[in-house]
């Protein structure tokens, strides 16, 4: 009976959702369209007599809402191609009261879907792009004043004291990463590849003018050798031909290093070397050729590319992953002379190991090994010997750039699942942060602050329902490599915050571009280019059946989010002194403690520090890291009155020795979850009495995440009693669910609120006395009342305040 109940709700609710999409026929998005074009129209004649900011943002919706005119006439000349394009998704996401559902499906969805989706599509298009022009003449008429910059002149940009700059000002560039792409399938469609070559350059001439000032370009270094020994000089020139082409229209390319190349050659000169292998780096990192075969293609590449003025970054790997099932027989030399440099006898060895091995050279290749099929030490030696090996690979590729560009700016676009977590298997893909952070020049990240995450990507028990996107993992990932010595600003070149293969969102919130931006800047992002915009012409064509699965809910469907997003950009522009201010202020007392040896041991720690930096980020103060690896090179960071121990189990000597003198020097320290420190690095106990200095530290239990920040409400409260503005929630303790934080900028206090709770909320600002403190939005040109803020679902507020 259940189950039959189900089926009836599941039908009507599908004929319900149907109808809405099905009732709009062709001759009517017509005459919509001809609507559209005329309040177009209308918007240019006032743009006219427009001037500075607002003739900016004008211009930004009245370029979007041209764009989605001409995809929305496209798409009605040409109903089947657009129809089979809107077929291919991997999976939806749709939503079911207050929280949603990914649905998986596939291409052979039946003619009913397919005719949903193609109504559905153009009614939200039109419909989305006259609110877009209805949003412009609202802020065109609007009496509110807007400080101007100067047009951005991109080709000027320089990397300067962590931030692209222009005349020590920073400037953030957006984008999306196919922007430029030819994506026809040049035999089926031979007369829109042709269109497309003439197209290209307009296209990236008005979205140079929306806010994009960094193209992003891929080659493949083996892939540069060929089969008799030469270099492929002539796809060298293709491509340093179209970077300079890039440079006359004025945008600055960021230059990311293949690692892809032809197995028969590879094998050819340095036989074994595609034996072994890793995601994105399809060889053996540990072959003796590798040198070889980097020295030969880029002596010959990096000549040639440091001649460009153009490049402005270089990123040495796209999500690089490395499996410990890919060990070859030169990983195993290079593994038992490193634990023999580590160890200095076999005896230590098989002591921290619990293991009886005779010599190095007896130790065999872990293939494919888990962690509860080895000791605690061992497997902590196959992990950080896996991290250095991969450190090694880079350092490089980093030294072959810096080899012609002493000076290069350098990043890698890593996956945040493999940056502490919270996947399990993060701990063998190599790719330790810290050990590579003093290679780089920028973080480079590959983010999802999505509205609905990947399950992957969230920590256990991770309660997503309490807030209106994912904002925990980006928060967390980017506070985390900010902290890392030397610190370093954020690039995230694969800006998932609208799409990810695997998941759309059709109907994205207009402010998740917005929110999801602010809060990336707020941490350490200085330039970002998301997923993705191919529609020059229609969704179609597409270069391969991969490709179709992108197009069903991404932002180019999308003109509310699509504006939004260079809305967004304009303004963190326009007010990049305040931006850089927030992002820089100086982290907070309070360090959370990263265990390398417990995040290797167990993968509870990692949850933990989700919970604690999830309790401990809305209380106004920027929340930092510590390493077990920092503390022992540099001690107590300058400023730190608080270190939080989250589930640290396994911990070095070192770093407890100087978290005992820390607390004997009155630094407060804070133990979070149920797990005790108990072990070093490779599993060996403490002894009860080193461990006595920590037994009497204040333990938080696991909670609730709001619990959890009420519950650190008032430990934190000393840390905070200097803020000369008090940030609340109303009808509720402190101020969970909205991000804030505040500086002094040209002698005036500015305070930034983001609301990353489920539900629109009021907020007030207060002076320590408790009186409210009124202020300015320079967002949205409005005063506000100190003693009642209105925040919207995914709002954000720029607030001058009067102190």
């Amino acid at each position: 009976m259940r189950n039959f109940t189900h089926s009836v709700i599941g039908l009507i609710l599908f004929w319900v959702v149907l109808s809405g999409f099905t009732e709009k026929q062709p001759d009517t998005y017509q005459q919509r369209l001809s609507l559209l074009n005329e309040k177009i129209s209308d918007v240019k004649s006032v743009l006219e007599d427009a001037e500075g900011f607002q003739k900016k943002s004008g211009n930004i919706d009245l370029q979007t809402a041209e764009f989605f005119s001409e995809y929305i006439a496209w798409e009605i000349d040409n109903p089947e191609i657009t129809k089979d394009a809107l077929m291919g998704n991997e999976a939806i996401v749709i939503s079911v009261g207050a929280s949603s559902l990914a649905v998986k499906t596939g291409a052979n969805i039946d003619s009913l879907e397919r005719e949903k989706r193609y109504h559905h599509l153009i009614n939200f298009e039109l419909t989305s792009s006259m609110e877009i022009l209805d949003q412009a003449l609202i802020r065109l008429k609007k009496d509110a004043v807007w400080p101007d910059q100067e047009d951005i002149q991109w080709d000027q940009m320089k990397f300067e004291n962590g931030y692209f700059r222009i005349n020590d000002r920073p400037v953030f560039s957006g984008g999306f990463n196919v922007i430029d792409h030819s994506l026809v399938d040049a035999d089926k469609y031979p007369e829109w590849a042709e269109k497309d070559k003439t197209l290209i350059p307009l296209f990236l001439k008005k979205m140079q003018g929306l806010g994009v000032g960094i193209i992003n370009m891929n080659i493949n270094v083996p892939n540069l050798i060929m089969s008799d020994g030469s270099i492929d000089r002539a796809s060298i020139k293709v491509f340093t031909d179209k970077i300079q082409s890039y440079d006359q229209m004025g945008f600055k390319v960021d230059v990311r290093l293949g690692w892809s190349g032809s197995r028969d050659v590879l094998e050819k000169f340095w036989p074994g070397i595609t034996k072994y292998y890793a995601h994105s780096v399809p060889f053996d990192i540990d072959h003796p050729g590798v040198n070889a075969m980097m020295s030969k293609a880029m002596d010959v590449l990096m000549p040639e590319l440091q001649k460009l003025p153009a490049i402005i970054s270089w990123d040495l790997a796209n999500e690089p992953g490395f499996y410990l099932h890919m060990w070859s027989p030169h990983t195993l030399t290079k593994y038992q002379a490193r634990l023999k440099e580590q160890h200095t006898t076999v005896e230590r060895l098989n002591t921290a190991w619990k293991s009886n091995y005779s010599s190095f050279a007896s130790i065999p290749l872990p293939t494919a090994k888990k962690p509860n099929q080895c000791s605690p030490g061992e497997w902590y030696d196959i992990a950080t010997f896996q991290s250095y090996r991969v450190k090694l690979f880079f350092e490089l590729a980093q030294s072959s750039i810096r080899k012609y560009v002493p000076d290069a700016t350098i990043h890698m676009k890593a996956q945040d699942n493999s940056s502490l977590g919270p996947r399990p298997n993060a701990v063998t893909d190599g790719i330790d942060r810290e050990m590579l952070t003093p290679l780089l020049s920028l973080q480079g990240v590959d983010t999802r602050p999505l509205p609905v995450t990947e399950p992957r990507m969230a920590a256990s028990n991770y309660d997503e329902s309490i807030y209106g996107f994912h904002w925990l993992g980006q928060s967390f990932l980017y506070d985390y490599l900010t902290s890392l010595e030397p610190q370093h600003s954020v690039v995230d070149f694969e800006y998932h915050a609208f799409s990810i293969n695997g998941i759309r969102i059709p109907d994205m919130p207009q402010n998740h571009s917005k929110a999801s931006l602010w809060l990336a800047q707020l941490h350490g992002q200085i330039s970002n280019i998301t997923w993705y915009w191919h529609r020059r012409y229609g969704p179609n064509p597409f270069y391969n059946e991969r490709a179709r699965l992108w197009f069903y809910g991404n932002i180019s469907t999308q003109p509310l989010v699509a504006a939004e997003y260079f809305q967004t950009m304009l303004r963190l522009n326009t007010f990049a002194e305040e931006v850089e201010a927030l992002a820089t202020d100086p982290i907070g007392p309070v360090r959370l403690l990263v265990s390398k040896p417990s995040f290797i041991q167990n993968q509870a720690h990692i949850d933990a520090l989700h919970r604690v930096y999830e309790a401990t980020c809305f209380h106004g103060r920027r929340i930092g890291f510590v390493t077990e690896d920092m503390l022992k090179v540099n001690g107590i960071p300058e400023g730190c009155k608080m270190i939080i121990i989250p589930d640290v189990e396994y911990v070095s000597e070192s770093a407890l020795q100087v978290l005992q003198e820390s607390l004997q020097q009155g630094v407060q320290l804070v133990r979070f979850g149920d797990i005790t420190p108990a072990f070093d690095p490779h599993g060996l106990p403490h002894a009860p009495s080193r461990l006595e200095f920590l037994e009497d530290v204040p333990t938080y239990k696991y909670a609730s995440a709001p619990e959890l920040s009420m519950a650190f409400e008032s430990m934190l409260a000393p840390y905070s009693k200097d803020l000369p503005v008090k940030v609340s929630v109303v009808n509720s303790k402190g101020a969970f669910g909205v991000m804030h934080r505040q500086v002094e900028v040209n002698g005036k206090r500015v305070v930034l609120l983001v609301n990353v709770s489920d539900k629109p909320v009021q907020v007030q600002l207060q002076s320590k006395k408790g009186r409210a403190i009124d202020g300015y939005d320079m967002l949205s040109g409005e005063e506000v009342k100190g003693d009642n803020i209105n925040m919207s679902f995914e709002g954000v507020r720029l607030i001058r305040v009067k102190l």
